[in-house]
């Protein structure tokens, strides 16, 4: 960055070296200062088992209102699995999404807060 000082244009590191040495600029710096690395990332902590509860869901897409559970999700084939887990459910007369109750079976197909189970 330049700057004007007695109406000529001098480099800021060069009037502030002490300064811009402490942030790793200039004449006055200790050593290059390299670019940013990423940090590791970690999988967030969140309890993403699937609840033992059941629920009513639309099982053929027509209305057909029936009682199941995560197990029954888990063991449909993996278009279908896609299908549910983008559905809403009824638990104890509260509509609700899948992937809320079905954590794990939705997460292993990028859906809802577990979705990071996917990529394990």
């Amino acid at each position: 960055m330049k700057v004007e000082v007695n109406g000529n244009s001098k480099k800021l590191s060069t009037i502030c070296k002490e300064t811009c040495g402490l942030v790793g600029i200039g004449q006055c710096a200790s050593e290059p200062i390299s670019a940013p690395t990423s940090s590791p990332t970690s999988k967030p902590d969140i309890d993403c088992e699937d609840k033992s509860k059941e629920f009513k869901i639309d099982v053929d897409g027509t209305g057909t209102i029936r009682s199941k559970d995560c197990d029954w999700v888990a063991s449909k084939k993996k278009s279908k699995r896609r299908e549910y887990c983008k559905e809403k459910v009824e638990v104890n007369g509260n509509n609700k999404n899948l992937p809320k109750i079905c954590k794990e079976t939705c997460g292993l197909l990028g859906k809802g807060e577990c979705a990071f189970l996917k990529d394990s």
